[in-house]
């Protein structure tokens, strides 16, 4: 009996059971806090946008159910994007980058290629890849673009259900990424796009 006993409970730690409200943490994608930037770009953003990229774009598997759900309901995709954009944007306004009134208009662009979140295991591990781009609005330069890859790890001792931790590792995963996306920006020269329109 203390077997099949251990048995279950080693079960429901891997695995998890059906969430509720009460124990699924949130989607929170924040970055901590990373400070101000010590060079401002002249531009100002004008649009932050987040899709998920088509099948034929993807570098692996977008499971927005686990993402959203924890893989027990249906899901769209919509919450996963509205988290990330606004996570993303809360991030550039706190290391204060851009300018509001900034010479250039700019639109930052993330396509999400690949969110493979753990289904079972002790350590959970969430492997994320994101395409950002920054276009010039006015002549649609591409400013930056890059493929971002990033994990995010949650150990047995985060919590012993298993669709906690696997939330709390999809969670570190993107704030991974939104960080190396914002240092990445400290580093790019405005006024050089990597691929200008010809013109």
């Amino acid at each position: 009996m203390k077997r099949i006993l251990l048995v279950v409970l080693a079960s429901l730690a891997l695995t998890g059971c059906a969430p509720t409200v009460l124990d699924l943490p949130a989607l929170n994608f924040s970055v901590p806090e990373q400070g101000v930037a010590k060079k401002k770009h002249d531009a100002e953003v004008r649009s932050i946008t987040v899709t998920i990229a088509g099948p034929n774009e993807r570098k692996g598997t977008v499971n927005v159910a686990l993402a959203e759900t924890a893989g027990f309901g249906a899901a769209t995709g919509g919450e996963l994007a509205r988290v990330w954009r606004t996570a993303l944007e809360e991030a550039l306004n706190r290391i204060l980058i851009f300018r509001d009134d900034g010479k250039k208009k700019i639109s930052i662009l993330v396509k999400i290629l690949r969110l493979d979140g753990p289904v079972f295991g002790g350590e959970m591990v969430t492997q994320v890849s994101a395409k950002y781009e920054i276009i010039d609005r006015a002549t649609g330069d591409i400013i930056y673009t890059d493929d971002i890859d990033t994990t995010g790890k949650s150990p047995f001792a985060d919590n012993w259900i298993g669709f906690v931790r696997a939330r709390i590792s999809i969670n570190r995963a993107v704030q991974n990424n939104i960080s190396a996306f914002v240092r990445a920006v400290e580093g790019i020269d405005i006024d050089k796009p990597m691929f200008p329109v010809r013109r």
